[in-house]
């Protein structure tokens, strides 16, 4: 009983964590974005530097001089919070989910959102790599490599997340099936 209580704090709490981050996040991106109409994921997406300097272009445009200064506050100040709070609110729910031990297939599953997390740490850190010394005046020095790899991590972060969430919804419904079997096992849980 003991365990079950405790990983619901964990559940409860990550996911209030999850979505104040969450909500901070959308609520600063006027900060850097302005009116501009590309967001944070079209600038993780963009692979081809041409690309993410048009799309900071835009924000500057948009948003003033200070864009840049603001995104790079958003970065440090949210964006390495936001992947601990959800990959283990993921690891959390595929926990509860997965109901054996955590050894083996089991332990893989679990680990999917941790490593997403880590994805997003690398493309953050790319991210600030490639605005490292970039003003409004010289966007076109933004290290190619930087943006490429960036987009590379963060389409496994998007990815990972994505198998994450249907091994979650995987678990609930062969838990709920469990149950209408006639074998309870864990309450939402697949054994």
């Amino acid at each position: 009983m003991v365990d079950a209580l405790r990983h619901r704090r964990i559940l409860f709490g990550t996911a209030a964590a999850t979505l104040v981050l969450a909500g901070a996040l959308l609520l600063l991106a006027g900060s850097y974005r302005g009116g501009c109409p590309h967001d944070i994921v079209d600038l993780e997406l963009a692979a081809d530097p041409v690309e993410f300097e048009r799309i900071v272009g835009c924000w500057i445009d948009s948003a003033g001089r200070g864009a840049l200064t603001n995104f790079r506050r958003v970065i440090v100040g949210l964006d390495f919070l936001f992947p601990v709070a959800y990959g283990v609110l993921g690891a959390s729910i595929l926990a509860f989910t997965w109901t054996p031990p955590a050894t083996g297939p089991r332990a893989v599953i679990v680990a999917i959102p941790l490593v997403a997390a880590a994805a997003d740490f690398a493309e953050n850190a790319f991210h600030l790599h490639a605005l490292a010394g970039i003003s409004a005046a010289n966007l076109d020095r933004i290290p190619g490599w930087a943006v490429t790899t960036a987009s590379a991590t963060a389409r496994v972060k998007f990815l990972l997340l994505l198998v994450a969430g249907v091994l979650a919804l995987l678990g609930l419904v062969l838990g709920r099936l469990r149950r209408v079997d006639g074998n309870p096992g864990r309450s939402a849980g697949v054994v």
